[in-house]
């Protein structure tokens, strides 16, 4: 089971977990993932001096992973390349599906914030590839982790259909503008300068 802590203060926030005596400090506009058994007793205590107490019974120790306010701007960009897939039907929910299946075999490696990095620059490198061609030609061979080679699926089918968009508006019918195209280039813009 993952727990997101959330700090949206403008102090940092103190986490503790207990029975361990484990001590994490949460930056302002950060996160932290804490990793749990399923179906494991816990209980989880808010203390008006910015500090926050989560007792876990668990047979396991918990596993705390504390995520800058920088490096949620990859984690967001990669979320909101998901959602945008989504909104493609069979075709875009195939490559959502890909994107999630890669992440989630990287997490059980890396962890949870290095496996969406490398999910988002797999994603992004797949996305600039296809963006690169003429209409028709085919995505070329990823030559990176295989894990990651559905990310890289998953970024050139948004830059088909980022590019479909863009000469036909009309393609998704949700009662609104399909796709700021510039918003998500100011989004992977963000995070892109994030990963350097």
């Amino acid at each position: 089971m993952k727990l997101p802590i959330r700090n949206r203060t403008s102090d940092p926030l103190t986490l503790f977990i207990e029975p361990y005596c484990d001590q994490h400090e949460i930056p302002p506009g950060g996160d932290a993932i804490v990793t749990l058994a399923d179906m494991e007793p816990r209980s989880l205590d808010f203390h008006p001096e910015n500090w926050v107490s989560l007792w876990d019974e668990g047979a396991n120790e918990a596993i705390v992973e504390v995520i800058t306010k920088e490096q949620n701007v990859v984690i967001d960009a990669l979320a909101f390349a998901r959602r945008w897939l989504y909104r493609f039907g069979g075709r875009g929910e195939a490559a959502a599906k890909d994107l999630d299946a890669a992440v989630e075999r990287e997490e059980k490696i890396i962890g949870y914030v290095r496996a969406r990095f490398t999910a988002y620059q797999a994603f992004r490198d797949g996305f600039r590839s296809k963006e690169a061609q003429s209409d028709g030609a085919v995505l070329p061979q990823w030559t990176g982790s295989k894990a990651l080679a559905a990310a890289y699926r998953a970024g050139g089918a948004a830059a088909y259909f980022n590019q479909r968009t863009r000469c036909e508006p009309a393609l998704i019918d949700l009662g609104e503008p399909p796709f700021d195209t510039d918003v998500a280039r100011r989004t992977f813009d963000e995070a892109d300068a994030v990963i350097g």
